[in-house]
Formats: structure tokens, sequence, C-alpha cells
């Protein structure tokens, strides 16, 4: 379940950091106009970096982080009265990578105690030659 959320997540961010690149006015159109070109570009490439790395690498806190910092973005500009759709079905999604991430978590942590518990075969120790005498220096 792991590969399946991080991917999607991973494909979501890509998404989202080449369409300010390919076509930024309309993407000016649903976040809200802003005249800084280069932020733009600069959160778009880092957008899709993120994506990569996600994609390569399958980082659960790295996404854990990145959704964390979108919705707080999403709220941030829904307090100040940009309210848009389109900010509301991103709270959404974010709140599911979070949701989904930390069920893993659980799921990780509830394995990991599991596993912990778990009483393994004796192993047995090396017995001296019967030719040794006791206080004789043996290897075991």
């Amino acid at each position: 379940m792991k590969r399946i959320t991080v991917r999607i997540q991973g494909f979501y961010y890509m998404a989202i950091g080449i369409w300010p690149l390919i076509h930024a006015s309309s993407y000016r159109e649903v976040y809200g106009f802003t005249n800084e070109d280069t932020v733009l570009t600069l959160v778009g490439l880092l957008t899709i970096c993120a994506a990569i790395s996600l994609l390569i690498k399958r980082y659960s806190f790295l996404g854990l982080c990145l959704a964390l910092s979108f919705l707080y973005i999403d709220v941030r500009y829904l307090i100040q009265d940009n309210f848009s759709f389109h900010f509301i079905i991103d709270m959404l999604a974010q709140s599911s990578f979070i949701g989904l991430i930390a069920y893993e978590a659980y799921l990780r942590y509830k394995q990991s105690r599991g596993n912990r518990f778990k009483v393994g075969t004796a192993t047995q120790q090396a017995m001296p030659s019967p030719d040794t005498l006791p206080g004789d220096a043996v290897n075991f």
C-alpha cells in the first residue's frame, strides 16, 4: 500500500509542478494572480523535484512534509478570503495523503511490535572436545 500512496502523491505533485511551467495563465486563474513569474517558476520546479524523488525513492517522510506544507498554504489562502473551490479540493487531497501516510506508519509500527517479541530457536553452543581438561583454554 505504501508504494501506491507515494506514487499517487508523486504523480499529483508532478502535475501541479508542471502546470505553471506549461500554462502559467490558467494556473494564475485557478490559484490567483501573481506578478512574480520567478517565484511561480521556482515553486513549479521545486514541486517537480519533490515529485521525482517521491517516485524514485518513495520517501514517506518527504511526502508527509510536502502534504503538510501544501495544506498550510491552502488553509492560509482560505483564511485570507481568497476562497476558491480548488483550495478545498487540494485540502482534501493533502489531508488524504497525510491520513494514508499516518495509516501506513501505524501498520509498520504494529508490524514491528509484533516481530519484536517473537522467540527464535535457541542456538547451541559448541561443546569442548572430550580430550580437554578442565581449565584448558577452549574457544567456544
